[in-house]
């Protein structure tokens, strides 16, 4: 029995809807993210999602900013050039206490072990207590700066005492070996770089009950406004720490080629991190530390309510 021309059409019309809907969400304007993260092994976690397409698969374009320091990406952020930024604990918690719109996303790395001192091989320098004289470079204003700060009053070293330059970490390993400084005090992969050309470790910011997160950060206004991407987002940041997981040799070569550093460096680099994104109690109260101390250090005016400062609806 011949069918209605009526049912043909119908049943022709539900078999081309998918591919008209697939069509369709094709063609639809992706959202546009400006997001500046570091290009070091710490974002690990930013890289991979980039270089592997995990925001292209959640519809997003992302517009990526590649610094050297989280207080580059902060600056990013301040000026409006970027929507989303990441950097360490110490950034974080200055930039969220300049500006009360600022809001924690979530932690992408941590590693209590990330941030190490180093010295020239041949140094005679062999602890913190040595460094009291000494030209020691770091780049201020970032978590290994708070950290170092830290290090210095667990070991009754007075900052004063301690000639501290402000260096970027790209240039530290040369000025190591030219002597133009006696240490540098950095986070990875920066050490590990620079134990491949000359230099040794002599203590890391350990043991100072900090884990050292690395954070992601935007304006609240922004958050609330962009709700759904905020959310794709986190997926294709979920997507990438299982990628890192499931597959570390890719992961490992991924990276060095994406930071310049190799595969040897970047292996070695990538195990002083713990590559996970979230924000666990542990690193909540880590972070409460930091702010309480960068306060007692007049490094911030006041303690920011990290409760009310963190966006809940990517937890």
């Amino acid at each position: 029995m011949k069918k209605p021309a009526s049912i043909r059409s119908t049943g022709l019309f539900l078999l081309l809807l998918p591919m008209a809907l697939t069509s369709c969400r094709a063609t639809e304007p992706s959202t546009e993210i400006r997001f500046a993260f570091q290009n070091r092994v710490g974002s690990a976690i930013p890289i991979i999602a980039v270089e592997k397409g995990f925001f292209r698969q959640e519809g997003l374009n992302i517009s990526p900013l590649r610094f050297n320091s989280g207080p580059e990406c902060a600056e990013a952020l301040y000026t409006g050039s970027a929507d989303i930024g990441t950097m360490g604990d110490a950034t974080a918690l200055i930039a969220l206490a300049k500006n009360p719109s600022m809001t924690v996303i979530t932690r992408h790395a941590s590693g209590e072990h990330r941030h190490r001192i180093m010295v020239a091989r041949n140094s005679t320098l062999r602890s913190v207590e040595d460094l009291r004289g000494k030209t020691v470079a770091i780049k201020k204003g970032t978590s290994t700066y708070g950290g170092f700060l830290k290090l210095l009053d667990n070991r009754g070293v007075d900052p004063s005492s301690v000639r501290i330059t402000d260096l970027s970490p790209s240039a530290m390993t040369e000025a190591l070996l030219a002597g133009s400084i006696d240490a540098f005090v950095a986070s990875e992969p920066t050490p590990s770089a620079a134990e491949e050309n000359g230099g040794r470790e002599i203590a890391t910011l350990g043991g100072l009950g900090n884990n050292y997160p690395v954070l992601m950060i935007a304006r609240r206004g922004y958050l609330e406004k962009h709700e759904k991407a905020v959310r794709h987002f986190m997926n294709a940041l979920k997507k990438a720490e299982n990628f890192i997981r499931e597959n570390p040799s890719e992961s490992v070569v991924i990276v060095g080629k994406a930071t310049g550093l190799g595969t040897r460096t970047a292996a070695k680099a990538m195990k002083a991190h713990i590559l996970e994104t979230g924000l666990s109690p542990a690193t909540l109260s880590s972070l409460e530390r930091t702010a309480r101390f960068l306060h007692k250090e007049g490094l911030i005016e006041k303690v920011p309510d990290l409760p009310s400062r963190t966006y809940r609806k990517t937890q």
